[in-house]
């Protein structure tokens, strides 16, 4: 249960199509990327190599994202660093950071559907 947790509740409670996302589970790539956190923190940097993010004058997430570290494992996997390991290199937590990574993350949502708000959910 991650702090997002309460939302995703909240939200599907009323009947919109939600997916909670846990960075720690296993990538849809496990070849390239130790977890889904290096796989949509390493198309996130493809995305702005290739000039494709625009809009993002955030200072605080632009400082945020150019700090994340990352190494390649013994597997040659790409790992980003832990947040224990930032804190420790005296980093706050990436919140604005993980945010914008999160909403560029490609991610499989349910099929898509019209929702209808009956009076008092979306149905």
């Amino acid at each position: 249960m991650g702090i997002g947790d309460g939302t995703v509740k909240h939200l599907d409670g009323h009947g919109f199509p939600v997916r909670a996302i846990n960075v720690g589970e296993r990538s849809n790539d496990p070849d390239q990327y130790v977890n889904l956190k290096a796989e949509y923190y390493w198309d996130l940097r493809m995305r702005a190599e290739a000039g494709r993010i625009l809009g993002l004058t955030d200072n605080r997430a632009i400082g945020q994202l150019a700090g994340i570290k990352y190494r390649q494992n013994h597997r040659g996997q790409i790992v980003i660093e832990s947040k224990d390991d930032a804190r420790k290199r005296g980093v706050k937590s990436p919140d604005r950071a993980e945010a914008v990574m999160l909403a560029f993350a490609e991610v499989q949502y349910p099929e898509p559907r019209l929702w209808v708000f009956n009076g008092s959910r979306y149905v």
